[in-house]
């Protein structure tokens, strides 16, 4: 006897040869089988829905949710099944369960002015609609979307996107400026050092007067790990590149080198008498 594990295994390899057929006989077995277990059921519906049959999902999504009223996803599949299988009267009433379930409540709304447009209501469906966009300062994508379809119809316009938070950011940050140089570097002077980073040496930059205009210039010594930085210094007089002055060790007043007042002398000689 095959244990779940072993279906699902069986099915994950049906559907990866795209048998779609193979992996809802499978599971369609299964979810009879282990009628506790409501996964195997709502992973068949999905089969389903890929396979065109929503009707056929459907069903099997409400038999989830009589026996597990609390399952989101199978409300939420329900939800859209039979929004696309004209059933959009009971498309409405599902979406507003999964709304309460915890639901999207921008995917829920879309949901519900279809189903309202499905059935000619479309200023239903526009208020429905643009009262979710406003309330969520205009930057919901799908009721966007939604609200251009019906603009035309209800002769109304649309407010603007705001896609400042929606944007699609890349999912590869870009190339950085600098090209390479780092392994070197991490060699040359340790790993994590300022030196390191800057691919060049602080006595080197400091004491070396050149070195800092090099480093700056736009052709400047990519040698150091490609830190040029393409700054132009032509009027900047070479001279003015100060090098730090010596530090002069602080020498304690009780250490050798200082003088110290004999034995017997009173600082308080010279003070009047009261």
């Amino acid at each position: 006897m095959a244990s779940p594990d072993e279906i699902m295994a069986e099915v994950r390899a049906a559907m990866a040869n795209g048998d779609l057929q193979e992996a809802s006989k499978l599971l369609k077995v299964a979810s009879a089988k282990w009628k506790a277990e409501p996964e195997f059921a709502v992973r068949h519906g999905g089969v389903l829905e890929q396979l065109g049959d929503f009707k056929g999902a459907l069903k099997i999504y409400r038999k989830v949710l009589s026996k597990f009223p609390e399952r989101q996803d199978a409300c939420e599949r329900a939800a859209q099944c039979a929004l696309k299988s004209g059933k959009h009267r009971l498309a409405e009433k599902l979406f507003s369960r999964a709304i309460g379930m915890g639901m999207d409540l921008d995917s829920a709304t879309v949901g519900i002015a279809q189903s309202y447009s499905a059935r000619s209501r479309y200023h239903e469906a526009w208020q429905k609609a643009i009262t979710q966009y406003e309330s969520g300062d205009c930057k919901s994508r799908e009721l966007y979307d939604l609200l251009k379809e019906l603009s035309p119809i209800v002769g109304s316009s649309v407010p603007k996107l705001d896609e400042f938070d929606s944007a699609i950011l890349p999912d590869e940050p870009s190339t950085v400026r600098r090209s390479g140089g780092f392994e070197e570097n991490n060699e040359k002077y340790g790993v994590g050092t300022v030196e390191a980073m800057a691919g060049i040496a602080r006595d080197e930059l400091v004491l070396d007067d050149s070195a800092l205009s090099e480093l700056l210039s736009p052709e400047g010594d990519t040698t150091r790990g490609d830190t040029g930085l393409g700054i132009d210094l032509s009027n900047l007089d070479s001279s003015s590149i100060q090098k730090p002055p010596e530090v002069t060790q602080f020498i304690d007043s009780t250490s050798e080198g200082k003088s110290q007042p004999e034995e017997g002398d009173d600082p308080f000689a010279d003070w009047p008498e009261t």
